[in-house]
């Protein structure tokens, strides 16, 4: 039996593939956005009868509600349907057409500064600029799931980014919609090819 663990642990070991991307060079939007995930979301009083009818429309329809204080439930489904409403296009375009980050074109070394079961994050110690700010190092980040992200910045102004792959860096943001009735949550990602 303890050899079988060890050999598990082992073989788990080997299959965390460590690796990390270079990035160099520019990284600008291209313009191409995707939905990851769209979601409905609509407040209910069930303190009155058109609330309580409410609810179970909603729960028949495969809304989960979700109990509030003061009798106020928060029923939410996740919907691919849904469409973008030019409002968000608009502030997401927005947003990520100020994304373009340039990391210093220079090989170095990175320092392993974390390392776990699931996650090792390396510190590169090579310049970042970004929105006319300049940062002296980036982490990368590298879980067992495969995903591998950098972020750079310190507190409210850190920067997050996926690494795709060398050439391809993506940016994830959550935008909202509010209705009347119910407000759109919708999960985009643009795509920041490197520039050559």
């Amino acid at each position: 039996m303890k050899i079988l663990c060890l050999m598990m642990i082992l073989f788990s070991s080997l299959t965390f593939a460590e690796d990390y991307y270079e990035l160099n060079g520019t990284f600008a939007p291209n313009g191409q956005q995707e939905v990851l995930i769209s979601k409905r979301n609509e407040p209910v009083y069930g303190f009155t009868r058109s609330g309580k009818d409410r609810l179970q429309v909603l729960k028949a329809d495969g809304y989960t509600c979700k109990l509030l204080p003061r009798q106020t439930y928060l029923c939410s489904k996740f919907d691919k349907t849904l469409n973008v409403s030019a409002s968000v296009q608009k502030r997401a375009d927005s947003y990520f057409s100020t994304g373009t980050v340039r990391f210093e074109d220079r090989r170095v070394i990175p320092v392993k500064i974390t390392e776990g079961e699931s996650l090792v994050v390396y510190r590169f110690n090579k310049m970042v600029f970004f929105q006319g700010k300049s940062y002296d190092y980036f982490d990368y980040q590298v879980s067992r799931s495969g995903l591998h992200k950098v972020k750079f910045g310190e507190g409210i102004s850190r920067e997050e980014y996926l690494v795709n792959h060398e050439g391809l860096i993506s940016k994830v943001r959550l935008f909202s919609d509010q209705e009347k009735k119910y407000y759109d949550q919708f999960l985009i990602e643009a795509e920041f090819p490197q520039s050559r």
